[in-house]
């Protein structure tokens, strides 16, 4: 069980926030926003690299039967 897009949906919702601010003329929250959104995604992809090459390899888990593993051969 893995997590996808989930950087890729907080990308969305800090866009959404952007836009409000730059509607509201709140400039100074807008690029202080901005700098740390890129700050932020850049940075995450090593330090996710470095945290995955020190954690402990996941466990394999068995197969799961399926119907047709039950059906008797023909």
């Amino acid at each position: 069980m893995e997590v996808h897009g989930l950087t890729t949906a907080a990308a969305v919702w800090v866009t959404a926030a952007l836009c409000v601010a730059c509607a509201i003329a709140s400039w100074h929250l807008v690029f202080l926003a901005l700098a740390t959104t890129i700050a932020l995604l850049v940075t995450i992809v090593p330090l996710e690299r470095l945290v995955e090459s020190r954690a402990a390899p996941a466990p394999v888990r068995a197969k799961p039967l399926d119907d047709a593993d039950d059906d008797p051969p023909r």
